[in-house]
């Protein structure tokens, strides 16, 4: 009777000064799992750094001393000849996090060592040849389709969204008495970045405290001898990898829109989460259903954008209390279960099924009509519908709004701003605010369309009903005003038929709203 092989993990993962250690983490988390199921296991790094002598784990190096990473094609070389001298009959399940090494390295390695191949990445739309495929991005979240470009294996398992993100166990603690910033852009080594941010914005919020996590690229000297004695006002933390103490201490998160969105969701820690890399990309819905409102472009992390980071910080501050009650709230909820789940997944001889996941969402009945005030919880969709093309067009601003820039004065505006729904659709957001004119008080209305299938009875709809719920009379306001481009037609139509009146260019009304707004190529419209 032929004697069955032993099973072995073979884990390939990535770590640099440029890509910080994401990878390697993830994998180690993967490694020991599997080591509390007496499973064997080995990790395959590049070299090994000073920081990895924090953890026990059993690893071979494949560019020991100066030799370094060339191509994928050598890369499976080196790695294949060093599998075959150190272990033979074994049945290999190769797990890689690594970028570098894509389908080609995934083939050559599968076919020549006879191995199932599980391949971790953040990316979509890449070809793989692989049996199994893990991505923990939340836009998969209630996804079991395939997400790749090309794939080898039509019975290709996929392991999708943040019931498998790979983070440590929650800690439950209560949040420190002064407002607490945590500030991680994780392992990568960018000097200038942390010089800009400790000028512009830690030593300029004198009543807030940040606690800095540095990597191990990083020498905390450096900062020390530069910074002297205002240094005292920063934490440093460094070669720290389980951050979820400090994490249920703070207050609010600034850094890579990386694992920490998953670990700070999981620690109902609001955040303000920055695209440093590629792999980082998400959008807006995704970081919303877990109740993280803030996603900002790395190019808001230069030095002269840096003072609006400030300001939103101290925006935050003043209203965290709306902030954190949508994080406990949201409709996804993250667990520390992640690691668990993949290496139950992994290790089962009978493969767990994948069931797809039900999204619980509030829905609002199919009545014709429901108008609801803008919260919070709008802030990315009013911007998404304010920059439709439709919408710039429309505008005096003829630009995109930029979303720190929206952001800021999304705190601070007072404006009054209401969405219409049709179903379950958006159709158009409707607002006005106060100005005083003349010694008069008057309300500036408008509205932008939100959707493909808004119409014009869903406009008249809203504007009557902003006509109606809005009694002038009782805040002594005068009447209304709304500006309409001379090109767009379609607006002028409906303003007379909802008793709108144009004002003439010599009226003094007008030229008063000319001189305050600069706007050209327009016409003024009241209505009582």
């Amino acid at each position: 009777m032929k004697k069955r092989k032993e099973k072995i993990y073979l884990i390939r993962c990535s770590s640099s000064p440029k890509i910080g250690l994401g990878h390697f983490m993830r994998c180690l988390k993967i490694y020991n799992e599997l080591k509390k199921k007496k499973e064997k296991a080995i990790m395959f790094i590049d070299k090994k750094i000073d920081f990895m002598n924090n953890f026990n784990f059993k690893f071979y190096e494949i560019y020991p001393r100066n030799k370094s990473f060339k191509d994928e094609k050598k890369d499976a070389e080196k790695f294949i000849a060093l599998v075959r001298k150190k272990y033979r009959n074994y049945n290999f399940i190769i797990i890689k996090d690594d970028y570098r090494l894509k389908y080609n390295w995934e083939k050559t390695v599968k076919n020549k060592i006879n191995s199932r191949m599980v391949t971790l990445t953040d990316f979509e739309n890449l070809s793989h040849y692989s049996d199994t495929i893990i991505n923990p991005k939340t836009k998969f979240y209630n996804v079991t389709r395939p997400i790749v470009k090309k794939i080898s294996n039509k019975k290709t398992t996929y392991l999708l969204g943040p019931r498998y993100s790979m983070i440590n166990k929650i800690v439950k603690n209560k949040r420190n008495k002064i407002f607490t910033v945590i500030i991680n852009f994780g392992a990568t080594k960018n000097v200038n970045l942390i010089n800009n941010i400790i000028n512009e914005i830690i030593l300029k919020c004198r009543s807030i405290k940040f606690i800095f996590v540095l990597g191990p690229y990083y020498k905390i000297d450096f900062f020390k001898k530069k910074f002297g004695k205002k240094i005292h006002r920063i934490k440093f933390v460094t070669n720290q990898y389980n951050l979820q103490k400090i994490y249920s201490n703070s207050h609010l998160f600034i850094g890579a829109a990386g694992n920490s969105v998953y670990e700070t969701t999981a620690q109902k820690l609001p955040g303000i989460f920055f695209e440093i890399s590629k792999n980082q990309s998400t959008s807006f819905n995704s970081l919303e259903k877990m109740g993280q409102y803030f996603l900002l472009s790395k190019i808001n992390l230069k030095k002269d954008k840096l003072f609006k980071i400030k300001e939103l910080i101290n925006n935050i501050k003043d209203n965290y209390n709306v902030i954190s009650k949508e994080l406990k709230r949201s409709l996804i909820q993250i667990d520390d279960k992640g690691v668990s789940r993949i290496a139950n997944f992994l290790t089962t001889k009978n493969q767990i099924k994948i069931t797809k996941e039900i999204l619980i969402n509030k829905k609002f009945k199919k009545s014709e009509y429901k108008i609801i005030k803008c919260k919070f919880l709008d802030i990315n969709t009013y911007l998404e519908a304010r920059n439709r093309k439709e919408n710039i067009r429309q505008s005096f601003r003829n630009s995109s709004i930029d979303k720190i820039d929206h952001y800021l004065w999304w705190f601070k505006n007072d404006i009054s701003s209401f969405k219409l729904n049709r179903g379950n659709e958006t159709m158009l957001y409707f607002y006005h605010f106060p100005i005083k004119i003349l010694k008069h008080f008057y309300y500036i209305s408008g509205w932008f369309n939100s959707s493909n299938n808004s119409t014009i009875q869903d406009i008249i709809y809203g504007l009557n009903w902003q006509r109606k719920y809005i009694n002038l009379k009782t805040k002594k306001i005068s009447s209304w005003i709304s500006f309409v481009k001379k090109d767009n037609i379609l607006a002028q139509k409906y303003s007379a038929k909802l008793g709108w009146t144009k004002i003439q260019h010599k009226n003094k009304l007008y030229n008063s709203l000319k001189r305050q707004y600069k706007f050209g190529n327009t016409y003024v419209y009241t209505r009582k």
